[in-house]
Order: structure tokens, then sequence, then C-alpha cells
């Protein structure tokens, strides 16, 4: 039994959760990557915008309420420094609070967002 994990950034748009619950109908879990992460990344191609964090959440909910809580996990992309809170960035810490507050804002519950953050990566990492 396999399991496929898509890591991608900012699918909050209505046209980007159809084709994410395509994937997730299929077994796939699926990250909202870079939560905390709202800057503006210049690409050779022109400027690249990150969701914001309500976005992301918005879109965590959406999927909740369609049912695909199970499938969902989350990400912050704290690899480089100046993401680090002693840089002056949002820290490792994020989504466990402010993202936390956020979502329950947006009607995402406590023990929804546990589950995504706690259960869905144990089970997508449990060798049988």
């Amino acid at each position: 039994h396999r399991e496929a994990c898509l890591i991608q950034d900012d699918w909050s748009l209505e046209d980007g959760l159809y084709h994410l619950q395509k994937l997730m109908d299929s077994g796939a879990y699926i990250s909202f990557d870079g939560v905390g992460n709202m800057s503006y990344e210049k690409m050779p191609y022109g400027a690249w915008v990150n969701a914001s964090d309500k976005q992301r959440a918005q879109a965590i909910y959406k999927l909740i309420v369609r049912g695909y809580k199970d499938r969902i996990l989350l990400s912050h992309d704290s690899a480089e420094r100046h993401r680090f809170s002693q840089c002056g960035g949002y820290c490792f810490n994020h989504i466990n609070t402010r993202f936390r507050e956020i979502c329950n804002l947006v009607g995402v519950t406590d023990s929804e967002l546990d589950s995504i953050i706690i259960d869905n990566p144990q089970r997508l990492l449990t060798i049988e």
C-alpha cells in the first residue's frame, strides 16, 4: 500500500481546489506549503505572490467541509535563515499559534487542525 503526497503552495483559488479534490479522490495527500510566507518572490519571468494565511485557511476550510480533512497536510517552508524568528521571520511555531488563530476565525476547529497537523502526517509516514 503506497500513498502519494503533493506539496504545493497557494491552491487557494476555487479552480485549484477542484484539481486538488480530484487528486485527493485518488488517495493522494496534498500539502499547503509556505504557511506564514506572504512575501513577494521575484522570479526571472515576473513577480509571483504567495497566498495569505487567511486565503490558505479559507481553502483548508472549504476542503474540510467537502470531506477532505484526512488528506490535508501543512508545512511552513522555513529552510531559509530570514524566516527564523531571530531574523524577523515567522518562526517554527507559526502554524500552531498565529495560523491556528486564523483557521479558527474562518471556521476550522482546533480539533480539525490538530488532526491535520498530527494525525495526517502520522498516517502518511506510517510504514506497514
